[in-house]
């Protein structure tokens, strides 16, 4: 009560109000301390269903003693609880507005094309540089000139090939009985023809680019048969070399003493047709074979120095 009339303190939020309380038995007084939850617009509108108010600590209706709610084994469970369950399936998300959704498919093998992760040589240098041993080499060294050499002219000039090799096949066939000097003659022209054809075919086989749609598919699914068919190329080649050498031995050997007139000298009688093809045969085949291994040499004398100039430079 005042001069103005009665006035009354409402206390604002969040303060706080202390009680006396004063037992009959006229022990001590205990204070509490008292702080009042003022609901705010959200919890009026929404009230929740627990009665408790969301905190570490509440109070019992007993006493003023507060209660700690342990929430650490809560929190441990949930952070070892994964965010997604295992599942086989795409995990899909929902829109959210304008959003597309997204979709994760779980893969477990990579679909790219190995033909993109072939290493480049811009410089025929580079094929010796990069090579580590003599089967790197090779390998590089055919990269290059493939990738040198459009593929559509390779193919056209073992087809070529081919068809000569195919011709001396004809040409052995038909004239096997017609060379008495040396009987071995007809037949190199046949056999050789025969492992032409075959290694050029291996080598087309190799030339044709595989198409990107296919390329992982047909790599899981030929990877046995390329390399069955490079092993069977590598042995293709080396026989042809060895049968290059005895027909060597046998056309070079027999020019001494052969003839083309029929009648006279039947025993060191060879038709024209016969020992002229394979003549021409194996002079084509050896300075073929000299011309790449001096290539090869070039090769490495130049891949030699221009490896040893650049450490040089580095070294200064």
């Amino acid at each position: 009560m005042g001069a103005f009339g009665e006035m009354r303190h409402t206390p604002s939020p969040g303060t706080q109000k202390l009680r006396v309380d004063m037992s009959s038995s006229g022990s001590t007084p205990v204070s509490k301390v008292e702080t009042p939850i003022l609901p705010s617009s959200s919890m009026s509108q929404h009230p929740p269903n627990n009665p408790f108010p969301r905190g570490s600590q509440s109070y019992n209706s007993s006493g003023s003693t507060p209660l700690r709610v342990n929430t650490s084994n809560r929190s441990s469970a949930n952070s070892q609880r994964p965010l997604l369950p295992p599942q086989d399936r795409p995990v899909r998300f929902q829109t959210n507005g304008h959003l597309q959704p997204s979709v994760y498919m779980p893969t477990t093998h990579s679909q790219a094309d190995s033909s993109e992760s072939r290493r480049k040589h811009d410089k025929l240098s580079d094929v010796y540089s990069q090579s580590g041993d003599t089967v790197e080499f090779a390998k590089n060294l055919s990269d290059y000139i493939n990738e040198k050499i459009p593929y559509q002219i390779s193919i056209a000039v073992l087809s070529c090939f081919s068809l000569l090799a195919f011709l001396l096949i004809i040409f052995g066939l038909l004239n096997a009985p017609f060379c008495a000097i040396q009987p071995m003659i007809p037949i190199w022209l046949i056999v050789e023809g025969v492992l032409f054809i075959i290694s050029a075919t291996f080598r087309i086989y190799f030339l044709i680019p595989t198409p990107r749609r296919t390329a992982y598919r047909r790599q899981q699914r030929q990877l046995g048969a390329s390399l069955l068919c490079k092993g069977l190329e590598i042995l293709f080649a080396l026989a042809n070399i060895v049968w290059l050498i005895l027909g060597c031995v046998w056309v070079y050997g027999s020019k001494a003493f052969v003839h083309f007139n029929e009648g006279m000298f039947e025993r060191h009688y060879c038709d024209p047709t016969i020992y002229w093809s394979a003549f021409f045969a194996c002079t084509a085949f050896l300075i073929f074979y000299c011309v790449i291994i001096f290539l090869v040499i070039c090769l490495l004398i130049v891949g030699s120095v221009k490896e040893s100039s650049s450490q040089d430079q580095n070294l200064d």
